[in-house]
């Protein structure tokens, strides 16, 4: 197929009601996910795959929404109010957190901003998507283990099984790092230092590297 064939057929128009809208260009998904996302932001496969999760069940809702095939859905009819209607669904139907709702939302509004700035004639809907507010979100008290308490946690596990073992290096390198469980899992060995001064690199959100100096506990571990 040829440049002219191609561009004809992203263009491609659909009457509706009287009405002209272009449909959603696959290539624009193309283009957000594999370049803007991965290249050119370069978030994490973990960002990446949330708002995919996210364009998953926005598109499947939007289909049931207009009662079309999600092939046949247009740039138009992904407007403010479906997307408020949409955020309302996963609230009240999905029942899922305000915490949860924010990150669909936050998917959403990366996408139309990107399809502002490649799309003139989009740019009034992107605007009036891009006003849509998170919802605020009350925080609960910090809970925290006293040091007693944690002991006795680190009891738990039978360290004469080799599981047991894993588990007790497990909750000891949280406890002793601060980690997040996700950030312990993609620990490598290269990122643990048992020479003076021991550490262990850890990436956290967004992929910011810090270091956790913590030379008593690495030396537990290594012997």
């Amino acid at each position: 197929m040829n440049a002219s064939a191609t561009t004809a057929r992203t263009s491609c128009v659909l009457r509706r009601g009287g009405h002209e809208a272009s449909y959603l260009p696959s290539a624009a998904a193309h283009t957000f996910f594999h370049e803007w996302l991965g290249q050119q932001r370069n978030l994490s496969r973990h960002t990446v795959k949330s708002y995919r999760d996210t364009w998953r069940l926005f598109l499947r809702f939007a289909s049931n929404y207009h009662r079309l095939p999600i092939v046949e859905l247009s740039l138009s009819d992904l407007n403010a109010s479906v997307v408020l209607a949409f955020l309302q669904y996963i609230e009240k139907e999905r029942k899922v957190s305000i915490g949860t709702r924010n990150c669909r939302l936050a998917a959403l509004h990366a996408f139309f901003a990107f399809v502002a700035h490649r799309e003139p004639t989009a740019v009034a809907q992107c605007a009036e998507i891009a006003r849509i507010p998170t919802k605020k979100n009350s925080r609960p008290a910090m809970c925290y283990l006293e040091a007693d308490e944690v002991a006795e946690i680190l009891k738990q596990p039978h360290r004469s099984k080799i599981e047991g073992q894993r588990d007790h290096v497990l909750l000891a390198f949280l406890y002793n790092t601060g980690a997040r469980i996700q950030e312990a899992l993609d620990v490598t060995p290269a990122a643990i230092r048992f020479e003076s001064p021991a550490q262990v690199e850890l990436f956290g959100k967004g992929r910011v590297c810090f270091i956790k100096h913590t030379p008593s506990f690495l030396k537990q571990l290594r012997e």
